[in-house]
């Protein structure tokens, strides 16, 4: 299309690319809406399914159990955790085909345009993955710390409300909410630790992804110049770095939630095998 207004063009000509990007665009729209209907609807049926197994195997353990457990953390792996394994088996499972079928088809499409132009523009996206693999190490290793500080968090309250004629008796208001605080700080310190490693992730992805256009137009603009390409080419690899970068982030996004999710379904099998 691009190219088409450099050149002697109809209208007609000019219609019709504008009417297969819009058909394209509904078929996405339809497609996208089935995507997310089907795979996000049957997480929240997953959810359901180990709320209700968790529920009715809690039932059946001992009195002994529910003595030597707390209450608090209970609560915390049928809230917290099962809501990361709902994340984990449906959008991180959705995001991560959806990135598998775009990402190796955009790569197809670009190298089919300009081969030289699209290996250069795809130097960065290396770095992405070697940069996602340990910054997804490290949120995995903090993200049990701030489950475990949530549970410990339920667990207090839980017990202080079910003592309270007991704190009150002995005027331990104070005492309590001290305690309180000082378990909510480490839970605040925990979370702020996966936070930064997230605020990390997104802008080193906007870097790496900015780096490749930069590189394309340099590139690319000294070869228009030459004679060697089109401006439409150029265009159109823009846009196909611009559908890689949803993958290079989507990729980051996913292997967050995987990391939460194993970190959580690992909490939620102590439970099952008790």
């Amino acid at each position: 299309g691009v190219d088409l207004l450099h050149n002697n063009f109809s209208f007609t000509e000019l219609y019709r690319i504008c009417v297969i990007i819009l058909v394209i665009e509904l078929v996405k729209a339809v497609t996208k809406f089935c995507m997310r209907y089907i795979i996000i609807g049957a997480s929240w049926k997953v959810e359901n399914d180990v709320r209700k197994r968790l529920f009715g195997h809690l039932l059946k353990l001992p009195a002994k159990y529910h003595d030597k457990t707390r209450t608090g953390d209970i609560i915390a792996r049928v809230t917290n955790d099962l809501m990361a394994v709902r994340m984990m088996v449906g959008p991180a499972i959705m995001y991560s085909l959806n990135a598998t079928v775009l990402a190796p088809l955009a790569l197809f499409f670009m190298f089919s345009k300009d081969a030289e132009l699209s290996l250069y523009a795809v130097i960065p996206f290396p770095f992405i993955a070697v940069m996602m693999y340990f910054i997804a190490k490290n949120i995995h290793k903090h993200f049990i710390k701030v489950q475990e500080s949530y549970s410990d968090i339920s667990a207090h309250v839980q017990e202080n409300l079910n003592g309270i004629h007991v704190i009150k008796s002995y005027v331990k208001e104070e005492s309590e909410l001290g305690k309180l605080t000082g378990i909510s700080l480490e839970y605040v310190k925990n979370s702020r630790s996966v936070i930064k490693l997230q605020s990390l992730m997104f802008p080193m992805l906007d870097v790496f992804a900015s780096t490749s256009i930069i590189i394309l137009l340099w590139t690319g603009g000294r070869k228009v110049i030459n004679g060697g390409t089109t401006i439409g080419v150029v265009v159109s690899l823009i846009m196909y770095i611009g559908l890689l970068v949803w993958p290079a982030i989507a990729f980051g996004w996913v292997t967050a939630l995987f990391q939460r999710g194993i970190a959580s379904m690992g909490r939620l099998r102590e439970i099952l095998d008790e």
